[in-house]
């Protein structure tokens, strides 16, 4: 039920605003066109956007520190400095100011801005070329995968962790028509069409 008050909330509430603010945001007006008469789109919308846009970015990211950690128990100080560089360096190296950016022009334009984080884990396969092994007590090598007379192909697999980072279009975010903000709201989500 909270789940059909949020989608219908967001289809007869918000739909139409952010449909009539994107058509200012294009260049278009509800005005007729007058033959004889200038036919200049005006974007006037889309430039008060774009001028916010870099305040925003500078204000978010005027350093290199996208995140940071704190904790009051001394012993968790490096756990902290840890968690700060790995958050930097997932925001920095997965696309997390293009998420910036897009975001922050949805939440001008269309009232909700968010970024979705997710994690999944990747299969690397990676080979490595290595002399072949001489001597009275060789040890066979494991993952072999080619051999000559001198060398060795060793294929190794490993799991990555891959993070995305993206800004969600603002008519597939739900959430509940009381809500204030996404704290405290009694349902928020992603709803996207998948294929099977």
């Amino acid at each position: 039920v909270a789940i059909d008050d949020a989608v219908d909330f967001r289809d007869s509430e918000l739909e139409n605003i952010r449909e009539y603010v994107d058509g200012y945001y294009q260049g278009k007006t509800s005005l007729k066109k007058i033959k004889g008469r200038s036919q200049v789109t005006v974007t006037k919308v889309r430039d008060a956007v774009k001028s916010v846009v870099p305040s925003l970015a500078r204000i978010f990211t005027q350093t290199d520190t996208i995140a940071e950690f704190y904790s009051d128990d001394e012993e968790d100080q490096q756990i902290c400095m840890d968690a700060t560089k790995y958050c930097n360096n997932v925001f920095h190296k997965y696309g997390g100011y293009k998420a910036l950016i897009e975001a922050s022009i949805n939440s001008l334009k269309a009232k909700v801005g968010v970024i979705k984080v997710s994690v999944e884990n990747k299969q690397v396969v990676s080979h490595r070329i290595t002399p072949k092994p001489t001597g009275e007590n060789v040890i066979p090598l494991v993952n072999v995968t080619e051999e000559s007379e001198d060398e060795s192909v060793i294929t190794q697999k490993r799991t990555i962790k891959v993070w995305r980072l993206e800004s969600l279009a603002p008519e597939s975010f739900i959430i509940s028509s009381d809500a204030t903000d996404v704290e405290h709201a009694r349902l928020c989500g992603h709803q996207e069409e998948k294929r099977i």
